[in-house]
């Protein structure tokens, strides 16, 4: 049931003899109370699922015939998941409560304003209800971070009732339609729908089984009010919708094009389906790499180019008189269309988003690229537990709230919390060990520590054991072991350094104790003892 199954779906009709008509307002969205800027919505796949959360691996991760299996983890830590790109936060379950707020928070942090959930229906069928219970749950958490969402059904859907006698064609028409009632009654009339003109708005994959327009009117016509409807590009006519939304396109960056090129054709591209920018939903896509072989991979490859292709189909489209703009997607990992952080890009195209936003809002926008970490350092902490909830919670609501630096100074000292115990200083005689330990909060089960000295990384080897342990030893000491030793202990992205400890080594015959190595044991030695700390501590921060 993938898109890329179909081939053409993506391809734009001719139009490019097209010329742009002159559009001069923009049309009204419901965005909170603010329709002065576009509305920008992320596609959001809602069909992932983990042992964690739904209790085994999903398909989306697998592979369809067991391509890949995540209980698989090579030597960096990445699971053998069904994607040629990572997650940052790993592979997760789409009902997972704390990966919803995560990805909500980054996304408002990066200025989209909600979520276009890919949704097939309520069918009792293959993995349409895990589908569907995802949506909710998306629904539902897009809600509580008071941000926008809107559903795209796929009627394809329909297509597969039919093909296996669950739906019969006499009973299209009906099925659609209390598919509709049933979006009216649970999802329309929330407050955080996405609401244009004052009707809702739709969105279908398509039309891709249901090409009479006859039978779309039909199924809308019960409800109180007409949704706003937005079919695909190329096909929105024959489902009389009243718009069309843009999806992915290789053809504006073919043959490595200028700036203006690339912008002269967007242009045209935009407007192909209608001169009337209320008709029109455009997109900006990062590139296009799956993981689909023949005779599902039908597309060809869309280079990232260092998200550019992100950014100058964003700024395109942000720039003209669109009211909503897509991000197709959020989350596609088997087409490789993700905006989500991953290891490959990193926060890339959410700081694409952010400088988008601000070229738009100025001042208006606050957010920084520093501001995009913090929900993910939110979710490891979670995830760790022994934070107590209200605490999480807390950072959460100031999160929502835009209030960024509460938010990182709570997170620094929760973070800081985890490490339990500090390394203490020492002192010995050339040939002793010089030993340090640091221990984690009990809850903290994964981690892992590096130890320096005087700011430099050790590693095992000449002496040193124990340089990725808890437990540092330096056997054998000498003049040049001395230093000040500092352990990192990191937990997911969060990376806490311990307290500063000061290792030093002295051949006196007095011991330890005679630190300024005169042969007697005084304050002269406390007061060394002390300046020779401050200074190394004062050189590992440099």
């Amino acid at each position: 049931m993938r898109r890329s199954q179909l081939p053409g779906l993506f391809v734009h009709p001719p139009c490019w003899v097209a010329a742009l008509a002159a559009v001069l307002s923009f049309g009204s969205v419901c965005v909170a109370g603010d329709g002065t800027r576009a509305t920008i919505l992320a596609h959001y796949m809602p069909w992932y699922e983990t042992p964690d959360g739904r209790g085994f691996w999903g398909s989306h991760w697998t592979g369809f015939n067991a391509e890949a299996d995540p209980t698989q983890v090579d030597p960096s830590g990445r699971r053998d998941v069904w994607s040629n790109y990572y997650p940052l936060i790993e592979p997760y379950d789409s009902i997972d409560p704390f990966v919803l707020e995560c990805q909500l928070l980054q996304m408002k942090l990066a200025g989209i304003d909600g979520v276009i959930a890919d949704w097939y229906g309520l069918a009792n069928a293959t993995d349409y209800p895990l589908i569907h219970e995802a949506t909710e749950a998306l629904f539902t958490a897009a809600g509580e971070q008071d941000m926008l969402f809107a559903a795209c059904f796929e009627d394809r859907t329909v297509g597969f009732l039919l093909s296996i006698g669950v739906l019969q064609p006499t009973d299209v028409t009906s099925h659609l339609a209390s598919t509709f009632a049933w979006m009216q009654s649970n999802w329309f009339s929330q407050p955080q729908y996405l609401i244009k003109d004052g009707r809702p708005v739709l969105l279908n994959f398509g039309p891709i089984s249901v090409t009479d327009g006859a039978t779309w009117d039909a199924a809308l016509a019960p409800l109180p009010v007409r949704p706003y409807f937005f079919a695909l590009h190329n096909l929105w006519t024959l489902a009389n919708a009243d718009g069309a939304f843009m999806w992915v396109h290789w053809s504006v960056w073919d043959g490595n094009p200028t700036l203006e090129v690339i912008r002269d054709r967007l242009a045209v591209l935009f407007s192909g389906p209608s001169s009337n920018p209320d008709l029109v939903i455009p997109s900006a896509v990062p590139g296009f790499d799956d993981v689909y072989e023949p005779p599902m991979q039908t597309f060809p490859f869309l280079d990232y180019r260092g998200g550019d292709t992100f950014r100058e189909a964003l700024s395109f489209a942000v720039e003209g008189p669109w009211p909503i703009v897509q991000l197709p997607t959020w989350n596609d990992y088997g087409e490789g269309t993700m905006i989500e952080p991953t290891r490959e890009f990193g926060y890339l195209f959410l700081e694409i988003v952010q400088e988008v936003r601000r070229d738009e809002l100025g001042a208006a926008f606050p957010y920084t690229a520093s501001d995009l970490r913090l929900p993910s350092k939110l979710l490891t902490l979670r995830r760790l537990g022994g934070t107590p909830s209200s605490e999480l919670d807390a950072i959460a609501a100031a999160l929502r709230n835009g209030d960024t630096q509460t938010a990182s100074e709570a997170i620094q000292d929760a973070s800081e919390a985890l490490v339990a115990t500090q390394p203490a200083s020492v002192i010995v005689d050339a040939g002793q060990s010089l030993s340090f330990t640091v221990a984690v909060a009990a809850a903290a089960s994964q981690f892992s520590v590096t130890w320096s000295r005087d700011g430099v990384p050790l590693a095992d080897g000449d002496g040193v054991s124990g340089s990725a342990s808890t437990a540092l030893q330096i056997a054998s000491s000498s003049p040049l072991s001395a230093g000040v030793y500092t352990a990192t202990v990191s937990f997911g992205d969060i990376a806490v350094e311990s307290a500063s400890a000061l290792g030093a080594v002295r051949a006196s015959p007095l011991g330890a104790s005679d630190v300024n190595n005169d042969g007697l044991v005084d304050t002269d030695d406390a007061t060394e003892f002390i300046t020779l700390f401050e200074a190394a501590s004062s050189r590992s921060r440099e």
